[in-house]
């Protein structure tokens, strides 16, 4: 799913993405998280991309979400999670930073 994510963006030129998991019961390692978004620069995304991820409740998805979001950071990828797809929307179509 990512590829095809990241393919999309180079297509298009996009600079926004959401991510809508709220269908998840559990989630990749913390690992695989983080190896993720640490090929993000290799895999040509962006940096100017801004990532909205939308998580489940249950509690193993909201820690990687978390740990998603901390790891984007520390790569200087501006994501930021949420409880809401309609939150999620807002801060993506806003000027604010994470």
């Amino acid at each position: 799913m990512t590829e095809r994510a990241i393919a999309l963006l180079k297509e298009t030129q996009a600079t926004r993405v959401l991510g809508d998991c709220r269908e998840l019961d559990a989630g990749p390692s913390l690992g695989a998280v983080y190896w993720l978004v640490n090929d993000y620069a290799d895999r040509g995304v962006p940096k100017e991309t801004r990532i909205a991820l939308v998580h489940s409740e249950a509690p193993q998805v909201l820690e990687l979400a978390q740990f998603y979001e901390t790891v984007c950071f520390n790569r200087q990828y501006e994501a930021k999670t949420f409880r809401t797809r309609a939150a999620a929307e807002a801060w993506l179509c806003s000027g604010v930073a994470a």
